[in-house]
């Protein structure tokens, strides 16, 4: 799954002091839905002036390095590499950064503690462009298994 990067910002015309309340409530409505999609972006509110709010997309998780063996990461820009090729984007992708994400669901976390599964977001540029790819492993075993 692909997304831009760039933070995506929709300006709520809102009259009043009501504004950065419909803005929370809309953002908790899109934010149920994407943990629900498990999705690597969460929406947030920004008071604007004149009484108006702003609801803007970024991606979750921290900055960290891939918990994935050399091997496997090597795999996975394989399968990234053909994903891009398939999408009709250029195959020399470069990797800006990697995204920790937290679990999704606190049964979800039982699960990943146990399993020691990890999900990752890789933000990458492809030709200019910032793509983003979820992945999912386990490190430290070794199968090379993985899911984009």
């Amino acid at each position: 799954m692909t997304k831009s990067f760039a933070a995506l910002s929709i300006v709520l015309l809102l009259s009043g002091c009501l504004a950065h309340m419909r803005a929370t409530n809309i953002a908790t409505n899109l934010n149920s839905q994407a943990v629900g999609q498990e999705s690597p972006y969460r929406w947030y509110v920004v008071d604007l002036e004149g009484d108006k709010a702003a609801l803007q997309q970024r991606l979750i998780g921290d900055v960290a390095s891939s918990k994935a063996a050399d091997s496997k990461k090597q795999a996975i820009l394989s399968k990234l590499e053909e994903l891009e090729a398939k999408n009709g984007r250029t195959t020399r992708l470069q990797l800006k950064e990697v995204r920790i994400l937290p679990s999704s669901f606190l049964f979800g976390a039982v699960i990943d503690s146990v399993t020691s599964k990890v999900i990752e977001t890789w933000v990458l540029d492809s030709g200019g462009k910032e793509v983003v790819y979820t992945i999912e492993h386990v490190p430290g075993t070794k199968d090379e298994a993985f899911k984009v």
